[in-house]
C-alpha cells in the first residue's frame, strides 16, 4: 500500500486521532506524563501553534492507503532544521516502516538537521539513537522542569 505525505493545519484533529492510541505515551512519555488525553492533546497543538508563529513551520500527516498512520513536523529556525514533533500509530511501528518513515522525514530535510526531546521520553530516544542522531546538546526547560535532549542528524 502506498505512503501519502500531506501538508496539513488540522494539528488538533490529526494528534487527537494519534494519542488515542497510545495509551503508554500519555502514562509514560508525553512530556506531562501522567496526563489525561485531552490535556496531552492541547499540549502538543499549542507547541505546533506556537512553532507556527514564531518559525517556517510545516506539519504533514502521513496516511497509508486511507488510514491515517501518523505525522511529523518541521521547523526552520533562523536557518536551522528541526525535526519538531512526530508520531507514529503504535500499529505501524515495524521495522519495515519505521525505515520509511525516516526516508520520508530525510527527503523533507536538509542533509543535516536536529530535532529535541524531553528526557522523560525514552522511547522516542532510543529511536533516535537507532537511526543514527547523535547527542549534540542538552538544554533544561524551566517550563517543564526538565531537560530537553538536542539531537542531531547528518
Amino acid at each position: 500500500m502506498k505512503v501519502t505525505i500531506l501538508k496539513s493545519k488540522n494539528y488538533e484533529d490529526v494528534i487527537s486521532r494519534c494519542y488515542a492510541t497510545d495509551q503508554e505515551l500519555i502514562d509514560k512519555y508525553h512530556v506531562l506524563a501522567p496526563v489525561d488525553l485531552e490535556d496531552a492533546i492541547k499540549d502538543t497543538v499549542s507547541v505546533f501553534a506556537n512553532a507556527h508563529e514564531l518559525s517556517k513551520f510545516t506539519f504533514y500527516e502521513i496516511h497509508k492507503g486511507n488510514n491515517l498512520v501518523g505525522y511529523f513536523g518541521i521547523e526552520n529556525l533562523n536557518g536551522i532544521a528541526l525535526l519538531s514533533g512526530y508520531f507514529i500509530m503504535p500499529e505501524y511501528r515495524t521495522k519495515e516502516f519505521l525505515i520509511q518513515f525516516m526516508r520520508i522525514v530525510k527527503s523533507k530535510l536538509p542533509s543535516t538537521f536536529f530535532t529535541a526531546l524531553y528526557e522523560k521520553n525514552v522511547r522516542a530516544e532510543k529511536f533516535l539513537k537507532k537511526n543514527n542522531f547523535v547527542r549534540y546538546g542538552k538544554q533544561y526547560a524551566p517550563e517543564r522542569r526538565q531537560n530537553m535532549l538536542i539531537y542531531k542528524f547528518n
